[in-house]
């Protein structure tokens, strides 16, 4: 295999291979000392091990020339005449190649329907946070938080005109209230003892222990 028949055939490789929607460019040099790679989003290493994969792929090869068929070259002749016939590519409905998410975008890639060739990438806008409503503080996706402002009852329900969630009442709760009353009533009747023992029967607290141990 010639070397500009093995770097077509390597280019080929590159671009049906995992790295195919990158590949900018690949091509050789006008000094054919060596070729060029364009590539874009991937970093040196991955670049690296994609191409020393697609060299060795293409050296190991022993079938016909890569893009040779009458579906993947384009442009055949029609009994020995001088017309032609072109395929042109035509996009696919894209497959998602990087889902989005609530803040970051996701990719989606388009190949050729005829051949599978790659033909183009575009983003996917952020999915953007989802709340139930304005008092929900935890997004239904990715459950991050958010810093939410007060419930609001303007007709006095008690209830948030928001979520409907029920709001509790300025003040001491009913519980608490009881709790003031039996204090109170206690508190009330030792006065009232202690008005009785030791103002009006005039007993000590010596007399109040007797009282006790009898």
């Amino acid at each position: 295999m010639g070397a500009s028949l093995f770097l077509s055939q390597n280019g080929y490789v590159l671009r049906k291979g995992e790295i195919g929607e990158h590949v900018i460019y690949f091509g050789p040099m006008g000094c054919r000392t060596g070729f060029y790679l364009l590539t874009r989003d991937l970093a040196p290493e991955a670049v690296k091990s994609a191409l020393k994969k697609a060299l060795a792929d293409t050296a190991s090869h022993t079938g016909g020339v890569f893009g040779a068929t009458r579906k993947e070259c384009g442009n055949y002749a029609v009994s020995g005449t001088a017309s032609f016939e072109v395929h042109r590519h035509e996009q696919n409905a894209g497959e998602i190649t990087k889902h989005p998410t609530c803040t970051e975008k996701g990719t989606k890639r388009y190949l050729c329907v005829h051949d599978g060739v790659y033909m183009s990438t575009e983003d996917i806008e952020a999915q953007g946070h989802s709340y139930d409503n304005a008092c929900d503080g935890d997004c239904n996706v990715c459950g991050e938080t958010r810093t939410v402002s007060d419930h609001t009852d303007a007709d006095e329900n008690g209830l948030c005109d928001v979520c409907n969630r029920e709001i509790p009442k300025d003040g001491p709760s009913v519980g608490a209230i009881i709790g003031i009353v039996i204090g109170a009533v206690a508190a009330a009747g030792l006065g009232g003892f202690a008005l009785l023992w030791f103002v009006i029967k005039k007993k000590s607290w010596s007399d109040l222990v007797g009282a006790f141990k009898k």
